[in-house]
């Protein structure tokens, strides 16, 4: 699978996981000067920002959000946030592995900080 066509598809994946989840979609792929947030969702009282990595193979997708891009991914929230107050939000990452064998795997990673 190319990939900006796997990429497409996590995405999509990721919207499937989270509307079957209620969680309420607000945007997809908003871009900011210091990044792109690939999904803008919302659940009860708290706005969710949505990193979504998708790789293939044994790869591990979750560590592909390294600290440079989650300062980036903060900076882009921040934004955000600043034209669309929010009193609770989060970063989140949702990690997708398309297997050999033709199985997905997702594995959603709630509220991620600075740490690594």
């Amino acid at each position: 699978m190319h990939k900006n066509a796997k990429g497409g598809r996590g995405e999509d994946l990721a919207c499937e996981y989270l509307l079957k989840n209620n969680y309420k979609i607000i945007g997809r792929n908003v871009y900011f000067r210091a990044s792109e947030i690939d999904i803008i969702a919302a659940k009860n009282s708290t706005l969710i920002f949505v990193e979504v990595k998708a790789r293939a193979g044994s790869a591990l997708p979750a560590e592909a959000v390294t600290t440079t891009k989650r300062q980036k991914l903060f900076t882009a929230m921040h934004q955000y946030l600043a034209k669309h107050p929010a009193k609770n939000y989060q970063l989140d990452v949702i990690a997708i592995n398309f297997l050999a064998n033709g199985e997905v795997k997702l594995e959603h990673y709630e509220n991620i900080g600075m740490q690594d």
